[in-house]
């Protein structure tokens, strides 16, 4: 049997095996949006948004970097193989300080 994704969620086979044994699957808790607005860098700086992605045996590193007026200056994204989601947010982190390093 498969594992939760997470909190409420399940695989499907997971809801057919609920289904025939006639129990219903634990409520969903309600999702809940948070705004989360984009601050501009100070003039002359460069802000870098990374992120890291896991996806089953699949992992990727990445990041966007913009300057005070939001104007596109840089991307960069690499897999890195089978990674924690951890691994995948800090290489992504370390990639954008390399990469500022290297370009000054």
């Amino acid at each position: 049997m498969s594992a939760k994704l997470a909190a409420g969620f399940f695989e499907v086979s997971e809801n057919v095996m609920l289904q025939a044994l006639n129990v219903s699957p634990p409520p969903r808790a309600p999702v809940v949006e948070i705004m989360v607005l984009w601050k501009t860098p100070t003039i002359s700086w460069l802000k870098v948004n990374t992120d890291g992605f896991v996806n089953l045996h699949s992992a990727a590193s990445g990041g966007i970097f913009r300057d005070y007026m939001a104007n596109f200056r840089g991307v960069y994204a690499q897999t890195i193989g089978n990674q924690t989601v951890l691994h995948a947010e800090l290489m992504a982190i370390i990639l954008a300080m390399e990469i500022a390093n290297k370009k000054g």
